[in-house]
C-alpha cells in the first residue's frame, strides 16, 4: 500500500499540497514588513510629537517670563537681564541675553534639529533650521479698530518699544505655526 492511500484510508483525507506553501510564506513576510515600518512610523511621529510639545513648554515658559517682566517694566522694576529691560534696545539682543548663560534660559536651545535656531523670525518650509524655533511677532493696531492687532513678523532690528503687543508661536512639524500666546510687553 503507498502512503498516499494509507493517509486516505487514515482519515478520509489526501493531501496534495503542504500545509504552508510558498505563496503563504511571501504573504507572511510582506505582512512582517508592513508592521515594522508602521512601527517605525509610528516611533517617529512619536517622537515628533514629543519634540513638539517640549518646543512648546518652553514657549509657554518665555511667554510668563515675557508676561511677568512687562508687567515689572510697566511699575518701573528692574528687569533682567539689562538687554530687555529698556525701550530702544533691539529685541535680538534682548533674545540673545534670555539664551545666555547669565539670561533666564541659559540651556533654551531647538529641541527638534540640533542646529536649527533658537529663535526664528518665521516658520519657513524652504528654511529647514526654523523647523522647531520659538517666534515672537510685533503687533499692529488696526486701523480702524485699535482695539485689534495685526501680527507680523519681527526683524532683527526691531527694538523694544513701551506696551508693546507680542504674539509667541512655535515653528511646528510641516512649517506650521503653533500660536503659544500673546502678550503686552
Amino acid at each position: 500500500m503507498s502512503d498516499q492511500q494509507s493517509s486516505a484510508l487514515g482519515n478520509g483525507v489526501t493531501q496534495s499540497q503542504p500545509y504552508f506553501s510558498f505563496s503563504d510564506g511571501l504573504f507572511s513576510l510582506f505582512m512582517l514588513s508592513v508592521l515594522v515600518a508602521v512601527s517605525y512610523l509610528g516611533f517617529i511621529t512619536y517622537r515628533e510629537g514629543s519634540e513638539t510639545e517640549h518646543t512648546k513648554r518652553n514657549a509657554e515658559q518665555i511667554v510668563k517670563w515675557l508676561e511677568e517682566s512687562g508687567k515689572a517694566r510697566a511699575e518701573g522694576k528692574s528687569v533682567s537681564p539689562e538687554a530687555c529691560a529698556n525701550d530702544g534696545q533691539p529685541w535680538s539682543e534682548c533674545l540673545n541675553a534670555m539664551v545666555a548663560e547669565s539670561g533666564p534660559f541659559p540651556k533654551l536651545h531647538n529641541v527638534a534639529e540640533a542646529d536649527g535656531l533658537t529663535f526664528s523670525n518665521k516658520c519657513v518650509r524652504g528654511q529647514l533650521n526654523t523647523h522647531g524655533a520659538i517666534i515672537l511677532e510685533k503687533g499692529t493696531p488696526k486701523p480702524m479698530d485699535p482695539s485689534s492687532f495685526t501680527f507680523g513678523p519681527m526683524d532683527d532690528a526691531e527694538v523694544i518699544a513701551k506696551d508693546g503687543q507680542l504674539r509667541v508661536l512655535v515653528c511646528g512639524r510641516g512649517y506650521s505655526a503653533i500660536k503659544i500666546g500673546e502678550l503686552k510687553y
